[in-house]
């Protein structure tokens, strides 16, 4: 995937290796596993957090939810 953003002129562009969807919708989630996304169906904060984890090995336990 390859976003370009043009700011004040200045043009950005990201090339990302992985995208991670997450949505609380499954309605939504199908359409970005066809463009080749990973997808998170969010049920609760907690879980989804934890899922992000299992996917991307990052530790995401710093993030406190209220």
């Amino acid at each position: 995937f390859i976003i370009i953003i043009s700011e004040k002129g200045n043009n950005f562009i990201f090339i990302l290796y992985q995208v991670i969807f997450l949505d609380d919708s499954s309605q939504n989630l199908k359409p970005a596993r066809e463009m080749g996304m990973t997808t998170i169906l969010v049920k609760n904060p907690i879980t989804a957090l934890k899922d992000l984890q299992k996917v991307t090995g990052i530790d995401v336990s710093f993030i406190q939810l209220e």
